[in-house]
């Protein structure tokens, strides 16, 4: 029996850093948008349990956002208990049921749900400066300056006429930069549902359909796309489809890019990062430079074993032992370190113990996840971060069948024909990569998603200022602090990898 390839959905999600002194944070009101962001939440955690069961002992870093919104395009077109079953994995609500007979091939009402996706991205959307590498390279220009005069350690009227002009430069720069991409490319022969392409555009931005001729020249069309692809995220993702993934039976790719660039609010000084001992699960320790800083306000926490809040005391006592700054071995902490502008984050959760991060990730689930961060206080903190990166790709069919998104992935069940009726449709190949990197700077992340679809048929005394250590295996996520909305997840379970 031979499958032939159909139709190819993408997802891709990009980051990395940039300077800027202030910015609006994106109002998302409440609705379809944070519907989205709690399925997300849902949804993300409980594939990352999954993924990083499969990479047992590895880095491991994904974007739930790119994955959930390639299978928020293709839900649009499942019909009968296929589409169950994608509401059931990506957390639909209740509320977007239907019942009755209308019910039956469309059990969801998708236009909130994609609404919600539509909200987020809009929201989250600042554009690029016009004139920023203008801005940027005037920006360096001074700075170099003021590290010279603070080297000759004179001529303080000249640096503080030097701090202004950077600061009036750095006020011209976004506060981070994110653009969202959507694309349809359609085998001009082939029969698109009506339904389904207008759906994309009216939430996703597609602007129509690309028409393109697979039948004839797949291979010039596989590099275009993934020229598209390069352009889109400043050329992070090259080559995600590869040769042979694209051929004269595929009949529909959708792509949908989002690039995001930001930098801490407050940076780690280089002079500060050294090579330190990172400490593995295995008892272990490998060289890895990590960065300190002292941040004036951070949100920090500190939890027992069970997930309770520890009461980190505020200032030193006499009365307490050296220990009782911190959680027991079986505890952990976390900091949410901010970019410019205050809206995204890194939340950073790093156990006690260098082997205790399997049980801190069973313990991952979104509702103590939200728990956690409501526990989390603004607090002055010394942070030890590795700089690292990390680069994962997975096969998804295994995972997303898992999760209960089995018969999509079923040739002669699946019902995908609210893309097309013309042929019978099943996802054959459902594949992600994704690649961070965190400096002293900011931060660099990029990830992909690829559905591929076939067919059959206290009193004032000395301050205590915790020490947030992440000299051992960690989780960490990218968040938009205003929707709670994860964009990027993962672990290091060692940074020299």
């Amino acid at each position: 029996m031979r499958f032939f390839t159909r139709v190819v959905l993408t997802s891709l999600v990009l980051g990395g850093f940039i300077s800027q002194a202030s910015a609006q944070k994106t109002k998302t009101e409440a609705g379809p948008a944070q519907a989205t962001v709690r399925a997300n939440s849902q949804f993300g955690l409980e594939l990352y349990q999954l993924l990083a069961a499969s990479k047992e002992g590895e880095n491991v870093f994904f974007s739930p956002y790119s994955i959930s919104n390639c299978l928020m395009m293709a839900a649009e077109g499942a019909r009968g208990t296929t589409a169950l079953e994608f509401g059931k994995v990506l957390h639909f609500p209740a509320s977007a049921r239907r019942t009755g007979a209308d019910g039956v091939m469309q059990p969801w009402d998708t236009s909130p749900l994609h609404a919600g996706f539509a909200q987020l991205n809009r929201g989250l959307y600042r554009p690029a400066s016009p004139d920023e590498e203008a801005v940027k390279k005037e920006l360096e220009d001074l700075q170099k300056q003021m590290a010279e005069l603070q080297k000759q350690g004179r001529d303080f009227i000249r640096m503080q006429a030097l701090s202004k002009q950077m600061a009036e430069l750095d006020a011209k720069l976004a506060s981070y930069e994110l653009n969202v991409a959507n694309s349809l490319w359609v085998e001009k022969s082939f029969p698109l549902m009506q339904p389904f392409k207008d759906a994309l555009a009216v939430h996703h931005d597609t602007g129509g359909a690309y028409p393109v001729d697979f039948l004839q020249k797949a291979e010039q069309e596989r590099q275009a796309i993934n020229q598209w692809v390069e352009q889109q995220t400043k050329n992070y993702i090259k080559d995600l489809f590869p040769q042979g993934s694209i051929t004269s039976d595929t009949r529909v790719v959708l792509a949908n890019a989002i690039y995001f660039k930001g930098a801490w609010q407050e940076p780690f000084p280089v002079a500060a990062t050294q090579q330190k001992d990172f400490h593995l699960t295995d008892g272990k320790t490998v060289k890895a430079p990590l960065m300190q800083h002292e941040k004036s306000k951070a949100r920090y926490g500190a939890f027992i074993g069970n997930g309770q809040p520890f009461a980190t005391p505020r200032f030193y006592d006499d009365n307490l032992k050296p220990t009782d700054y911190y959680p027991a071995a079986d505890g952990f902490t976390a900091v949410e370190l901010p970019y410019k502008g205050g809206q995204l984050s890194l939340l950073v959760i790093a156990p006690q113990k260098p082997e205790g991060l399997a049980a801190l990730e069973k313990k991952l689930t979104a509702d103590n996840l939200n728990d956690w961060l409501s526990k989390m206080g603004n607090r002055k903190i010394v942070v030890d971060l590795p700089k690292y990166k990390v680069e994962s790709s997975f096969s998804l069919n295994g995972s997303l069948a898992k999760l209960g998104l089995g018969e999509a992935f079923a040739p002669g069940k699946a019902n995908f024909q609210g893309i097309s009726n013309a042929e019978n449709l099943y996802i054959s190949a459902a594949v992600h990569k994704a690649y961070v990197e965190v400096s002293e700077e900011g931060t660099v992340a990029a990830a992909a998603t690829g559905l591929s679809f076939s067919t059959t048929s206290a009193p004032v005394q000395i301050p205590f200022v915790p020490h947030f250590r992440a000299d051992r295996p960690f989780l960490f996520m990218i968040r938009d602090g205003s929707t709670g909305l994860v964009l990027f997840m993962g672990r290091v379970m060692n940074p020299a990898e």
